[in-house]
């Protein structure tokens, strides 16, 4: 084979290097566009993190805590963090009545117990509310009882002798009205005289009929019916003196978990 027709074998086998085009090796201009965005979001949230530890003054910063492994561990691990503890959750303390604090029983920093007494509020009006219906509730369940029990042997007897002293009486009296009567006709006294014990027969004889009628209730005892008014009416005394208590519970504020004190209001207390 010629050299000469070699040497142009070998000439059409090169790369023609000057075909190419001047933006061959340059990426894309959609891969250029994505990697500026996400440079972009990459420098917002340095500066959202940077705001935040900035702003978030009030939590304590928590120190580095490194925690390595003891001699005996396999690999030596090593451990570190860093960053702020918040609350994990905060309750406002109030009460559901109004009044003047009268004693602060903590302060700012405070560890306190679930159930610790932190403020008391002026009581006197809700204590006398509560004792003026607890005395009205103890009144009716005394009354009630009184009921229930009937009469007693004593009083059944009280009422027993009331009743035969006025039934002698009226007797004494229909003697005298009848004396009277005979010495009206011969006309020994005055009309007025028989008027006098025609009106004190009268009087007695009402007095009678009021005292055997309480003589039989009280052999009787009360009526369902008035003891059931007055089992209502110690329900009703009841329910007053269970609400005054409430109110009167509420002018003392208690800690309802066990936490930290973090500000200690005129009005209020948070935990």
């Amino acid at each position: 084979m010629p050299i000469d027709a070699k040497h142009e074998d070998l000439q059409s086998l090169r790369i023609d290097r000057s075909a190419r085009t001047a933006g061959d090796g340059e990426p894309p201009v959609w891969a250029r566009r994505y990697i500026l965005v996400g440079i972009g979001v990459l420098v917002l949230l340095g500066v959202v993190a940077t705001a935040y530890r900035l702003l978030s003054h009030d939590a304590p910063e928590v120190e580095v805590v490194r925690a390595s492994a003891q001699s005996g561990d396999v690999g030596g691990v090593v451990l570190s963090a860093s960053g702020y503890i918040v609350a994990h959750h905060k309750i406002n303390l109030n009460s559901k009545v109004t009044g003047r604090v009268s004693w602060i029983g903590v302060e700012k920093g405070d560890k306190v117990k679930e159930g610790q007494i932190l403020v008391r509020l002026e009581d006197d009006e809700f204590r006398a509310q509560y004792e003026q219906a607890k005395g009205a509730a103890e009144n009716a369940r005394a009354y009630l009882e009184e009921l229930q029990n009937g009469s007693r042997p004593e009083e059944i007897q009280q009422a027993q002798h009331n009743l035969d002293e006025a039934r002698a009486t009226l007797a004494d009296d229909q003697l005298t009205l009848d004396r009277t009567k005979d010495l009206w006709s011969q006309g020994v006294v005055s009309k007025q005289a028989l008027d006098d014990a025609t009106g004190k027969f009268g009087a007695d004889q009402q007095r009678v009929n009021s005292l055997d009628k309480a003589f039989q209730l009280a052999k009787l005892g009360p009526r369902k019916e008035e003891i059931a008014r007055a089992r209502g009416a110690l329900d009703q005394a009841q329910g007053q003196a269970d609400y005054a208590k409430s109110l009167l519970d509420a002018t003392v504020i208690r800690a309802p978990v066990t936490g930290t004190i973090r500000s200690v209001p005129q009005k209020r207390v948070s935990l």
